[in-house]
């Protein structure tokens, strides 16, 4: 498997762990790595994805982590290794997954929409500069983008959510092409303290603040936690099923974050909404590659909430 990721991304993969096979090993033998493989004729691996559970009782995996070797390229490995992924979601009872196609190149895109992925938001910046995508032509110089898409397998429970009037007609398309049963409710403000997990990605740059209670004293840990350390991209995940995330997204656009996703069925008490901070003011025009006219109005939303209208 070590030689499959040399082989697309040089040494360059941000997740370090697929350059060591005993590290591969411990993390497929405690569940945190599901991989799929397509093995050639002379037993090398030539593809792979994986599935990985964020969040323990989650009713989603994300998958990602693919790698298509540039020899076996042209014969449909990545859908068949996807139709693969969809059945082993099936058999362990998740209701979809999420993953994470690259603007780098419009393939990985047309075919999460193909396989009935539905497109939630694009994530900025979320590729770390100097990643290699080996036989393609494709600049690396900056971070890239990926588009979120949520591919849904089986019925998921109907939920009631809490979204800011900015972001309802918005979510309403995303969950009725997924096939969610959502009904929206009347937010209201904060009546306990926010209660929030932080951790930072130092390979990605990637600081995370994913909200537990979206309650009072949201400004100063946001404050708090943007002064401990620089990072290329904040996000900050919400839960819907919480009446006080209207009043939390409205402190958070107050401090530069913007629209990036919704996460359905990502955590064990619902869907999330991911909010999105770039050190950096979006500019119209030079956004990424987008191949759908969904994912596109999607990413309007970041444009709109950072004051630029497209």
């Amino acid at each position: 498997m070590t030689a499959c990721f040399e082989r697309v991304y040089g040494r360059s993969y941000v997740a370090r762990f697929f350059y060591d096979p005993e590290a591969i090993r411990m993390r497929m033998a405690d569940g945190r790595l599901v991989p799929v493989v397509a093995v050639s004729s002379g037993g090398e691996v030539a593809g792979h994805m994986a599935l990985t559970q964020s969040h323990r009782g989650a009713r989603t995996a994300e998958a990602g982590n693919t790698a298509v070797d540039p020899r076996f390229r042209g014969h449909g490995l990545a859908a068949r290794l996807g139709a693969a992924l969809i059945e082993e979601c099936r058999g362990r009872g998740f209701v979809g997954f999420h993953h994470y196609p690259t603007t780098a190149h419009p393939i990985m895109q047309k075919l999460a929409v193909q396989g009935g992925g539905v497109e939630t938001g694009v994530m900025l910046d979320y590729i770390p500069a100097g990643t290699d995508y080996r036989e393609l032509e494709v600049a690396a110089d900056g971070r890239l983008a990926v588009v979120v898409v949520y591919q849904p397998i089986l019925a998921a429970p109907a939920r009631t959510v809490f979204v800011p009037g900015r972001y309802q007609q918005a979510l309403r398309g995303i969950y009725e092409r997924a096939g969610l049963e959502r009904v929206f409710g009347t937010g209201t403000t904060a009546n306990e303290e926010v209660t929030a997990a932080i951790s930072y990605d130092v390979a990605r740059r990637l600081r995370r603040i994913e909200v537990l209670v979206p309650g009072t004293g949201l400004d100063r840990t946001l404050e708090e936690t943007m002064a401990a350390a620089p990072a290329e991209v904040t996000h900050a995940d919400l839960p819907l099923g919480h009446a006080a995330t209207p009043a939390a997204i409205d402190t958070l656009l107050r401090y530069g974050f913007v629209y990036c996703c919704v996460l359905p069925e990502l955590r064990a008490d619902g869907d999330v909404l991911r909010m999105q901070r770039l050190p950096h003011p979006l500019a119209r025009g030079t956004g990424p590659e987008l191949v759908h006219s969904h994912a596109r109005e999607l990413h309007a939303l970041a444009l709109r909430d950072s004051g630029r209208e497209p």
